[in-house]
């Protein structure tokens, strides 16, 4: 099974190859890691649950996640984590 830092490793990879290399930062572990880091940095941990089946996946990664003013109030603000509904950790918060 795939540990939660490398599907994110992953994730970013097939991301960045897709959408280009502007995003916030993709927290590398699992779900119940980075809502530890969000409560110890007093921040929200703000949760992207990819399905490249849905309809809109592509045009909210090019307009939403790929803005870099997305990207900075997220960097600023938030632990961002991200999933695909493909791997265990995304089903397991479907």
């Amino acid at each position: 099974r795939e540990s939660a830092a490398e599907a994110a490793a992953r994730f970013t990879a097939e991301f960045e190859e897709l959408h280009g290399e502007t995003h916030p930062r993709f927290f590398r572990g699992s779900c119940s890691e980075a809502l530890s880091r969000a409560r110890r940095e007093a921040k929200f941990c703000l949760v992207y649950l990819h399905s490249a089946a849905h309809p809109a996946a592509a045009s909210t990664c090019d307009e939403l996640i790929a803005n870099a003013l997305f990207a900075a109030f997220v960097d600023e603000n938030f632990v961002f984590w991200v999933a695909d509904d493909a791997t265990a950790d995304g089903r397991a918060v479907r």
